[in-house]
């Protein structure tokens, strides 16, 4: 590392503590529908699709269009006289667009748009029922786990009072140094147990948090 002698020791320690964060599972979800960008997308491709239907089959009706132009001008050989007595220009002109015999090649176009618009749209339920699965699972999984926080750090506190006592006892030679290690041994597996919950549970709230984009404090 910059700046440390490289002959010198040190220490890294990483603070992991247990922090219990209340979830409510239809906040969970309203977040992860409001905010995932797969039904976001998909939900601008239902409106993309519903415009194409639209604009299909308009082509199939009668349409008129209207335009109307105003302008003034002037020619003249004598310059001065072209900025005087302009002639006023005006024309309306109505364009009528009749659809024609097209052996039905209209209607399938439509049947086509409005297929893919329904396609899209069940693309969009299977989707929401996916990302509310996903949701449900990972919300179980941190209660599951917190649970076990909370039932294995008691189990910590118990092998602590455990071997304390077995520490007294050997202190007062009633037990063997092989007792005291069985205890020190069943300590650690607390520990560790207790350390592998806590970081499930760690990991579980940082899955929900890229599965809602929302903070959960993981």
């Amino acid at each position: 590392m910059i700046g440390l002698d490289l002959s010198e020791q040190f220490d890294v320690a990483a603070l992991l503590e247990y922090s219990p964060v209340t979830i409510n599972l239809d906040e969970a979800v309203e977040h992860a529908l409001n905010k995932r960008t797969e039904l976001l997308n998909t939900a601008a491709d239902i409106n993309l699709n519903s415009l194409t239907v639209d604009e299909v089959d308009s082509r199939g009706n009668i349409s008129a269009l209207i335009t109307a132009n105003y302008g003034i001008n002037k020619n003249d050989n004598v310059f001065r006289e072209v900025f005087r007595d302009f002639s006023e220009d005006r024309s309306v002109a109505l364009t009528l667009q009749v659809p024609v015999l097209d052996w039905g090649r209209n209607s399938r176009e439509v049947e086509s748009a409005e297929a893919n618009l329904n396609l899209t749209r069940l693309n969009y339920i299977n989707q929401k029922q996916q990302i509310e699965k996903e949701i449900i699972a990972v919300v179980n999984k941190i209660e599951s786990a917190k649970a076990r926080v909370e039932v294995l750090s008691k189990s910590v506190e118990l092998a602590k009072k455990s071997y304390e006592i077995s520490l007294a006892r050997f202190e007062a030679g009633t037990i063997t140094s092989f007792d005291l290690s069985q205890m020190q041994l069943r300590l650690t597996n607390a520990k560790t147990n207790s350390l592998n919950a806590l970081i499930d549970y760690k990991l579980a709230l940082a899955d929900l948090s890229r599965k809602t984009m929302h903070d959960y404090g993981s």
